[in-house]
């Protein structure tokens, strides 16, 4: 991977770093002040499951380099896109329990599933010494 594109990765980690944090922080406080107790721990999930994984991109962005530098960089992609669905759901879920966004909660959690089990495929295909 090109070190622009790295940049980029370990930006958007970064980023969902400081949403997840906002989201605990901010979002969590403001609906506990209305009494939306359940929507409130849906956002702290959300906050957590955001920070976790912005972690995780910018730690699989830092490891790329030595392990898997010619693998595209789909687990981050899988994350980000599994992050948004995921969190997202939670969000919405937390301000309008009846909405049918809720639906891709179980979606975005399958493809971070998904997005670290191809990062760990990669890391070991690129740890495994090959026959030259």
């Amino acid at each position: 991977m090109e070190r622009n594109a790295q940049g980029r990765w370990a930006a958007v980690g970064a980023i969902w770093v400081a949403l997840g944090i906002a989201v605990g922080a901010v979002g969590v406080h403001a609906l506990e002040a209305r009494g939306w107790t359940e929507g409130a721990e849906r956002w702290a999930l959300a906050g957590r499951y955001a920070v976790t994984m912005g972690v995780g991109t910018v730690a699989l962005v830092a490891l790329r380099p030595s392990f898997m530098p010619q693998a595209a960089p789909w687990p981050e992609r899988l994350l980000t896109l599994g992050l948004t669905g995921f969190a997202g759901g939670l969000l919405v879920k937390g301000v309008n329990p009846e909405s049918a966004f809720g639906a891709v909660i179980p979606y975005g959690g399958a493809l971070m599933i998904g997005a670290w089990v191809w990062a760990a495929g990669q890391i070991f295909f690129h740890l495994t010494p090959r026959p030259r």
